[in-house]
Order: structure tokens, then sequence, then C-alpha cells
């Protein structure tokens, strides 16, 4: 290691970090990650397994920048890796769900950005067995969820002290928990 250190003067950088992390990834199977690259076959170009090399092809990281492979299938070479930023990384990864729809594939996430919901909310719609386009036309509810008005979140509040949430939660056709979120002005805030 300290010839690497008398070599390029980087050994303590971040970008040395990152170039030892990945063939420790790819080569250790001692390491956490191994099952996920090396076990899968993800292996580091000939010409990267020397510092200097990955170094010049990639230059220094940005601020934040992390290792990214654009196929996440293929290895670690000079043509499949970039600085990429943790958002774009994040949208690499092979557990996402894309969605094909009128000639874009986009994931999860994207979509439900478009649409203004949550994705826990698009992935309910499809898990519940709705069809892609009816997930990705059906526009966010005024209210997502929403049973009652404000007149009736005041009248809850009001009948709280003489009435259990039990009975209100009864009356109203909701859960407790709406009720108990109605009380403490966590929902239908005035």
């Amino acid at each position: 290691m300290a010839r690497y250190n008398r070599k390029h003067g980087l050994y303590k950088s971040r970008e040395y970090g990152v170039w030892a992390a990945m063939l420790n990834r790819c080569y250790n199977p001692n390491v956490i990650g191994y099952r996920d690259y090396g076990a899968r076959g993800i292996r580091v170009h000939p010409r990267w397994q020397a510092f200097e090399d990955f170094y010049a092809d990639l230059g220094p990281r940005p601020r934040g920048g992390t290792l990214e492979r654009a196929d996440n299938d293929g290895d670690y070479e000079p043509r499949n890796c970039y600085w990429a930023t943790r958002a774009d990384q994040s949208r690499n990864k092979r557990n996402n769900r894309w969605i094909a729809f009128r000639g874009q594939k986009k994931i999860l996430k994207d979509w439900a950005d478009d649409l203004g919901i949550q994705p826990s909310a698009l992935l309910h719609r499809l898990d519940e067995g709705w069809s892609i386009e009816k997930a990705l036309t059906t526009p966010k509810p005024e209210r997502p969820n929403a049973k009652l008005n404000m007149r009736q979140a005041r009248a809850i509040r009001a009948a709280y002290p003489d009435l259990s949430m039990d009975k209100i939660a009864a009356k109203y056709g909701v859960s407790k928990k709406t009720v108990l979120n109605i009380i403490h002005g966590r929902t239908f805030i005035e």
C-alpha cells in the first residue's frame, strides 16, 4: 500500500476509498456487498486494477458523487461507469419497478411524482389490480381517503369529551386513528 501512496499521493482520498470498496465488493467474499456484486459475476476491468488508471478515467469525485454503473448487470469499466448523484443512483437499482406507458418507461417513483401522489399510493393502486392506464391517469384525490368534511371534523372535536373514540369512529364510519388525528389537530387543521 505504501507503494501506491508514493505513486499518486491519493491513498487517503475519497476516490481511493471508492476504488478500494469497488474491488472489495467484487473480489472479497468476506464483505457484505460481495453477494450483490462478485457473487453475481460483476468484475472490475483489468485497467482499473490500478488506482491511477481508475482515477485517470473518472477524474476527481464531485461533491456528493457516487460511483455508478449505467448497466446494473455490467462490470466496473470505463464505458459503464460515471460519477452520479445519490438521486441518480437510486433510479438505477435492481429492485426499482419500471412501468412502460404511452411510449415512456420510468420508475414507479417518477410516475408518482408526475401524478403528485406518494409512490406507496401508486404501488397500492397497482397491487390492488388497477390497470397501468387507470393507475397512471387517475388524478390524485382531492383529499385522499377522506370520508369526512370540515364540518364533521369540527363536530368530532366537539363530541370528544362526551363520547369515546370508539363511538365517534362508529358514528362517522372512520377509524379510531382518524378520530385521534382530528382531535390532536394532525388533520383537518383550521
